[in-house]
C-alpha cells in the first residue's frame, strides 16, 4: 500500500474511533474552579469533534513538513508527502489506541474546569497566567476515583509512547542520536501543543 493510501486508511480509522466516550464522575470540585468532567485520561467534551481535528492538524503538519522538507530523509514529491501524512496519521492512531488501553489499565480521570481565575475584564497579563496554569493543570494532572489528585497517566504514556513507536518507520531511526533527539522533540511539540489548546479553550470559556 503506498503511503497516501495508508495515510487515508489510517485517518479514516481515526475518524472512525470518534464514538463518543461517557463521562465518569469525579471526586469533590475544587475550591476555585467550576468542576466539569471528561473521560479517562481526556479534557474534551466532544470526542467526535476530537477526532476532526486531529485528522486536519495531521493534514496541516503533513504539508508544512513537506514545505520544509522535513524529515530530510524523505523527498519533496507527493510520495514524500505520502510518507509524511501517513507518519502524522500513524502517530495519531497510536497515540488514540495507547491513550484508550492505558485509560482501561489505569482508570484516572482529568477534569476540564472553567478557568475561573481568567475571569474577563482582569488584565490580560494575569489572564494569560491563569490559563497557563489552568492547561498545565487540565493536561498534566488526572484524578482517582476518590478525587485525588494523580498524574495524568492516560495522556502522558500515550504521547511518550506513540513518539517511541513512531521512529520505526520514520528515517531517523538508522541514527541512534537522531532517533533521540526526534523522539523527544516530537514529545515535546506534542505537549506543548496540547497546553496551548488548553490554554485556548480556558481563554475562551472564562466566565
Amino acid at each position: 500500500m503506498s503511503g497516501a493510501r495508508w495515510a487515508l486508511a489510517a485517518l479514516a480509522w481515526a475518524g472512525a474511533a470518534g464514538a463518543p466516550r461517557a463521562a465518569t464522575a469525579q471526586g469533590p470540585e475544587r475550591a476555585d474552579r467550576a468542576a466539569h468532567v471528561g473521560a479517562p485520561g481526556d479534557t474534551m467534551a466532544s470526542p467526535g469533534g476530537t477526532y476532526a481535528i486531529i485528522a486536519a492538524a495531521s493534514v496541516a503538519a503533513a504539508t508544512w513538513n513537506q514545505a520544509i522538507g522535513l524529515p530530510a530523509g524523505w523527498p519533496r514529491t507527493w510520495r514524500g508527502y505520502g510518507a509524511r501524512l501517513g507518519d502524522q496519521a500513524a502517530f495519531a492512531v497510536a497515540e488514540e489506541s495507547l491513550h484508550a488501553g492505558i485509560g482501561a489499565l489505569v482508570p484516572w480521570h482529568a477534569v476540564r474546569s472553567p478557568c475561573l481565575a481568567a475571569r474577563r475584564g482582569h488584565p490580560f497579563g494575569r489572564r494569560v497566567v491563569a490559563t497557563t496554569r489552568c492547561a498545565v493543570h487540565d493536561r498534566f494532572v488526572a484524578q482517582n476515583a476518590a478525587g485525588e489528585a494523580r498524574p495524568n497517566v492516560p495522556f502522558l504514556g500515550a504521547v511518550v509512547g506513540a513518539s517511541a513507536i513512531s521512529l520505526a518507520w520514520r528515517p531517523e531511526r538508522a541514527d541512534a542520536r537522531q532517533g533521540q533527539v526526534f523522539v523527544a522533540s516530537r514529545i515535546g511539540i506534542v505537549l506543548a501543543g496540547a497546553v496551548g489548546k488548553a490554554m485556548w479553550e480556558a481563554w475562551r470559556e472564562a466566565p
